[in-house]
């Protein structure tokens, strides 16, 4: 559980909470439903906000729905209607970035947190003129790691583990790679 919680639960509870400061009543984007941004929507629901989820892949819109979601949607550009104040990527896909940078509000944010794509091009005029904050994140601070704690205790997230024994390891390392 400490594994989990220290890296795939503190990174997106610091990417929602800490890097985009949602605010109970915010309008939330969440790109990318791996496992991620799947738990950055669970944070984004339990914080209060309405919360939408963006994937190329259908099969994980009903799993978004469960944890929260308003909505789902395949592409980026059908959050713009909606004005979210804060657009979390996790995918990072390079078009992810730019496409977060015309779809949040003016005054909004946009946290990058996935690295599908190294670089990518985005609008600074958009930047500029809807006078949106790009802000980067990665892992979290002992206090994120000490809130996901107390979030785990209370039932908020509940990692999915699986056991195994020990001589089957090499067996399940293979299904995992």
């Amino acid at each position: 559980m400490g594994a989990v919680a220290t890296d795939a639960i503190t990174t997106a509870y610091s990417a929602v909470m800490t890097a985009g400061e949602v605010k109970a009543g915010n309008v939330v984007g969440i790109i990318g439903l791996g496992g991620l941004g799947m738990n950055g929507l669970r944070t984004a629901a339990f914080a209060g906000t309405t919360v939408y989820g963006v994937d190329i892949n259908e099969e994980l819109f009903d799993e978004a729905i469960k944890n929260g979601a308003a909505g789902c949607f395949k592409d980026v550009s059908e959050l713009s209607s909606l004005k979210p104040s804060v657009i979390i990527d996790f995918a990072g896909f390079g078009t992810t970035t730019a496409d977060a940078i015309k779809a949040v509000a003016k005054y909004g944010r946009v946290v990058q947190v996935g690295l599908g794509k190294i670089e990518s091009t985005i609008s600074t005029n958009l930047l500029v003129t809807k006078k949106i904050q790009l802000v980067g994140s990665s892992g979290g601070t002992q206090e994120d790691l000490k809130r996901v704690y107390e979030l785990i205790t209370e039932g908020i997230y509940t990692p999915e583990l699986t056991e195994f024994p020990f001589d089957k390891l090499d067996e399940v390392l293979e299904q995992v790679v």
